[in-house]
């Protein structure tokens, strides 16, 4: 699960990226736009990564204390308040969730975040900084992405969130 979430963060990621930001100047106009664009996209990241981590708390606690539909509500909007700071009703979890009772789907999101820091690491290590000017990257990037691609797993870590984490809070 998750596999194409890794590509969409992946592609997301360039607009936090500084040098691809000014190589749109004729569409990013200056310095100021590119530091609110990355602003926005920091925060984003936070919210991201807190919003999921409650998720995946409600979701872990549901499956291992069989809890009902209105206890797991319950535990989602207090999770919400505690890691967001803001209400949200609690049933807001079984539209968010894929089939909610069946399988862990959201923490998918943060097993794909991981992995598109390894993804883009891996990019920029193969076809350097500016990987995105690089037909070459283009084509690898379509061979790993493609419908029915055979992934090699090779390209990424046993999931060691470290380098992402350090990305992380170096932006914050």
């Amino acid at each position: 699960m998750g596999i194409t979430e890794i590509f969409s963060i992946f592609l997301e990621r360039l607009s936090r990226n500084p040098s691809y930001l000014k190589s749109l100047r004729s569409r990013v106009k200056d310095d100021i736009q590119i530091d609110r664009i990355i602003a926005k996209n920091n925060f984003m990241d936070l919210f991201f990564i807190t919003f999921y981590t409650a998720n995946t708390l409600m979701k872990v606690e549901y499956w291992e204390k069989d809890l009902t539909i209105d206890s797991a509500s319950d535990l989602y909007s207090r999770l919400i308040r505690e890691y967001l700071g803001f209400y949200m009703p609690g049933e807001y979890w079984l539209l968010h969730h894929i089939l909610p009772e069946d399988i862990m789907y959201v923490p998918s999101y943060l097993v794909a975040a991981v992995r598109a820091f390894e993804l883009e690491r891996y990019i920029m290590t193969k076809f350097g900084e500016t990987w995105w000017k690089e037909k070459e990257a283009g084509a690898e990037l379509r061979k790993i992405m493609n419908p029915g691609a055979k992934l090699d797993l090779a390209i990424f870590s046993r999931l060691d969130t470290s380098g992402y984490l350090k990305e992380l809070c170096a932006n914050h």
